[in-house]
C-alpha cells in the first residue's frame, strides 16, 4: 500500500470512533451501507488493515456527511480533532504537558510517519511560542489533507496545555508549509 496515499489502520479506527460519537453509530452504519464494498470493507477492517487509502476515508466522510446533512469539510475537521484527542490518551497527554516546545515539535515528523505513508514532515523553525514545519514529497496533496494536518496539530497543542494554538498553512509545489503559533 506504500504507493497509494494512506492513513494507518489505527488512525482510521479513531476516525470511525469519532464519526460514530459525532453522528451516531447507526447513522454511520447506514452511510457505510451506501458505499461499494471496496470502500466500506477496508474502513471497517481498520486497525487490522495496516494502511487504508485516503480515498477510502474521504469517501466515507463524504457519505456520512451527506447522510446526516452536514458539510463534509466541517464534519471531517470535527472528527479529526475528536480522533486526535482520543489517540493521545490520558497518560501521554500528561507526559506531553511537561515536554519542551522544541522536543514537542521535533516529535511531529515521527507522529506523522506513523499515521501517513506519504510525504515527510520537516521541522524548519522552533521558537518559544511558534514554529514552522513543512510536508514535502506529496506534490498532489489534497486540500482536505493539507488542512487536516493543521487541525491535528492545533488539537495536539490544545490537548497538552498550550494556550490558543493556531496553525496557518499554505500549499507548496511539493506539499504544504505550516506556521504554528501558541501562547
Amino acid at each position: 500500500m506504500k504507493d497509494v496515499p494512506s492513513a494507518s489502520g489505527f488512525a482510521v479506527r479513531d476516525l470511525r470512533w469519532a464519526l460514530e460519537a459525532l453522528c451516531g453509530a447507526e447513522r454511520v452504519r447506514e452511510a457505510l451501507e451506501t458505499l461499494p464494498a471496496e470502500v466500506r470493507e477496508p474502513f471497517l477492517a481498520a486497525p487490522a488493515e495496516p494502511w487504508v487509502p485516503l480515498t477510502v476515508t474521504t469517501a466515507v466522510v463524504d457519505a456520512v456527511a451527506a447522510h446526516v446533512g452536514e458539510n463534509p469539510e466541517t464534519l471531517v475537521d470535527r472528527a479529526i480533532a475528536r480522533a486526535t484527542e482520543r489517540s493521545l490518551g490520558t497518560v501521554l497527554r500528561v507526559l506531553l504537558r511537561f515536554t519542551s516546545n522544541r522536543a514537542l515539535l521535533e516529535r511531529i515528523p515521527g507522529i506523522y510517519r506513523r499515521t501517513r505513508n506519504v510525504g515527510e514532515v520537516r521541522v524548519l523553525r522552533i521558537e518559544e511560542t511558534s514554529g514552522e514545519i513543512e510536508i514535502v514529497g506529496w506534490p498532489d496533496m489534497p486540500a482536505r489533507h493539507a488542512r487536516l494536518v493543521a487541525v491535528n496539530t492545533e488539537t495536539l497543542l490544545r490537548c497538552i496545555g498550550r494556550e490558543d494554538p493556531r496553525v496557518h498553512y499554505k500549499r507548496t509545489p511539493d506539499g504544504a508549509r505550516y506556521q504554528i503559533l501558541w501562547r
